[in-house]
């Protein structure tokens, strides 16, 4: 079962960074939940003697070996492994911004924000009057108030072993995520007795160094999330008829929909709605996609647990992606389907926190007219 864990991070935390120049090292603000079921596997591989095993074509890999791994004390973690997940880690509360929320040019969330899913009018600030722009960054999930990332910044060099001075062409800057901060995310450990307060792990790069400690600071049993609520709400809201209902589905992580495979030929307005529903929800789905508000980005890493370097590339669909569908008035196969949706996310690999989704979202609620 899904639980809801707290982390306090008790160091610098630098996940997944860019380098914006040569010299200076970027984090960024959601940590990848693959990051994060690296640092548990990390946990076990350190005491592992078969870690360098290739086993199903891989090195480095938390997994159960057969009889040999039975003295183990990691051994009932191995054997679950495999089928454990793990969400993005998040600040807690909050929550990546829809790409159809807007807010206030002059004073941001500070006033009302709005929500363009389903209405669309001319966007002034219902408090000002001034021109509404895209909400960006990451939100508060319960008023949407902006949240800010403390971020630490600190500059290194590399020592010269024969003069014992600064490297010549070494001084660097990383800029990370600040110590004291406090993230959750969603896991799921098979009841394997992984997960408990006070577990410690070490994230992302440079924890060699020290960067990267966090620790578990509480372990709670995830918000109930009612779908048919929250779809009736809704239509409510809308004001919804002409023998249709809708509903709203919101990318609360990146996602795997291989969108790049449909090729790059032109297509029609509903050749397009079709290739979206296929891959977010499934060519049978007994639901109809109404309009896209979405944006692809290219993933370049490196693959290293076959022995050798290996470069992949992937397009993501970015998390804030929103669309809107619809489905008969009556059509209680289409709200069960949009249930179990939720909670198994879509896409591949979400098992490690992509595609995870959101159905007809409180922010989705509030529209151009006004508030939940």
């Amino acid at each position: 079962m899904k639980k809801l864990v707290k982390f306090i991070f008790e160091s610098d935390v630098i996940s997944c960074g860019t380098k914006t120049n040569n010299n200076f090292l970027q984090t960024v603000d959601i940590i990848n939940g693959a990051v994060l079921r690296a640092a548990f596997a990390n946990d076990i591989l350190i005491d592992c003697p078969y870690a360098e095993e290739i086993f199903n074509g891989k090195k480095y890999q938390a997994a159960y070996r057969g009889s040999k791994c039975d003295s183990c004390e990691h051994a009932p973690v191995c054997r679950k492994f495999s089928d454990m997940s793990f969400s993005f880690l998040m600040p807690e509360n909050s929550m990546a911004a829809p790409f159809t929320a807007k807010a206030c040019k002059a004073c941001g969330t500070e006033h009302p924000i709005m929500d363009t899913v389903m209405e669309n009018g001319i966007l002034r600030c219902s408090q000002c009057g001034g021109r509404m722009e895209n909400l960006k960054g990451i939100i508060d999930r319960d008023d949407f108030s902006s949240v800010k990332i403390q971020h630490s910044v600190t500059t290194h060099t590399a020592i010269d072993l024969h003069t014992r001075t600064a490297d010549n062409g070494s001084l660097f800057s990383v800029e990370a995520i600040k110590m004291g901060s406090v993230y959750e995310c969603e896991i799921d450990d098979c009841d394997s007795g992984m997960i408990y307060v006070g577990k410690t792990v070490y994230i992302g790069k440079y924890s060699s160094c020290g960067y990267g400690k966090i620790k578990v600071a509480s372990i709670e049993d995830v918000p109930k999330y009612d779908v048919k609520k929250a779809i009736a709400q809704f239509n409510e809201r809308f004001k919804c008829s002409g023998g249709k209902k809708y509903a709203s589905v919101l990318l609360l992580s990146d996602a795997k929909l291989d969108i790049d495979k449909v090729g790059n030929t032109p297509v029609t307005t509903e050749e397009y709605k079709r290739i979206w529903k296929e891959r977010l929800l499934g060519i049978d789905a007994p639901v109809e996609v109404e309009q896209i508000y979405a944006q692809n980005f290219l993933y370049n890493g490196y693959e290293m647990s076959g022995g050798d370097y290996k470069i992949v590339s992937e397009m993501l669909t970015e998390k804030g992606s929103s669309v809107k569908i619809s489905f008969g008035a009556d059509d209680e196969r289409a709200v069960d389907f949009l249930e179990k949706l939720q909670g198994n996310g879509i896409g591949r690999d979400t098992n490690i926190g992509y595609g995870k989704i959101q159905i007809c979202g409180k922010i989705h609620r509030t529209g151009i007219g006004g508030t939940v």
